[in-house]
This record gives structure tokens, sequence and C-alpha cells, in this order.
């Protein structure tokens, strides 16, 4: 019998798909779901900044007239230090598991 598991509502559809998959295949401790929940969001938060530098391109300019880096540049590089931060806590194996693993 399959559980249904139940997605943080705030993720995206693909941190969604990607929540579902790891808690379907490890067994999770409360703690480490929130470690996966967190880490999903930040990837969701570097994608919305990704989107939105696609849109305005890297530079901005200043009201002087200056060309300066993007602010969302820095949202970006973090929420993405901060994704691979917790999922390297979280430590899950690196190949697909081929049954349910403890963590």
């Amino acid at each position: 019998m399959t559980e249904r598991v139940n997605v943080p509502q705030h993720l995206s559809a693909a941190s969604g798909a990607l929540y579902r998959g790891i808690v379907a295949d490890y067994v999770l401790e409360p703690w480490h779901v929130r470690l996966l929940t967190e880490a999903l969001g930040s990837l969701d938060r570097a994608e919305q900044a990704r989107t939105q530098l696609d849109r305005d391109g890297l530079t901005t300019t200043t009201r002087l007239g200056e060309l300066k880096s993007h602010p969302l540049l820095l949202v970006e590089r973090d929420a993405r230090n901060t994704f691979a931060r917790l999922m390297k806590q979280l430590g899950l194996d690196l190949e697909a598991p081929t049954e349910r693993r403890t963590r």
C-alpha cells in the first residue's frame, strides 16, 4: 500500500515532486523532514530569483546611470548555497535507493 505524502503547500510543483520522492524512499525523522522542507524552499527561492534574472538581466542601472550587479544574484547564490548545505546535512545517499532506507 502506498502512503499519501502531504507536500508543504508553499513548495513549487518541482520541489513537491522531489519532496514526495525523498519521503517515499527514506524513513525520515521529523527534523529530517523539516530540513528537507527548508532545503526545497531555498531551491524554490533560487529558481524564483533565476526566473526574474532571466527577465531583467544580470545588471541594473543605478539612478546615476551606472551599471551594477542585479541584487537578485545574491539571493540566488545564497538560496542555492543554503539548499546545498541543508541537503548535505540531511546526508541522503547520492545513488537512488533500491528499497526504502532508514535515515
